[in-house]
């Protein structure tokens, strides 16, 4: 399934906030991906469904990862900052996780 939208959100860390949005969404049944992109960076993601686990895919920077639940930004966001060095980049890509698990659920159902 192939979602023609772009969704906005909001992150926040200590005293900054800045908008993500999440775009050129495919879900199938083993592998998800999107484009989320804030304050300049812009990644590709996948997550990929693969005996009973969840892993994280981000091949323009070399970043493979297992995964918590989709809607556990905080271990996401600690685990993708550790690999990118960034936290606000491990922020905007854990929330855009946890957004993007309620459109998984829907084509699950």
């Amino acid at each position: 399934m192939r979602l023609d939208k772009k969704i906005t959100y909001i992150c926040n860390y200590k005293n900054t906030s800045w908008q993500c949005v999440l775009k050129d969404i495919s879900i199938d049944d083993r592998i998800t991906g999107f484009t989320v992109s804030a304050r300049g960076s812009r990644y590709r993601v996948y997550v990929i469904n693969f005996d009973m686990k969840r892993w994280l895919d981000i091949p323009g920077i070399g970043v493979s990862s297992e995964l918590s639940s989709l809607d556990d930004i905080f271990w996401n966001s600690e685990k993708i900052a550790c690999y990118m060095n960034s936290i606000i980049d491990g922020l905007t890509i854990a929330k855009g996780l946890s957004i993007i698990s309620a459109h998984i659920a829907q084509y699950q159902a």
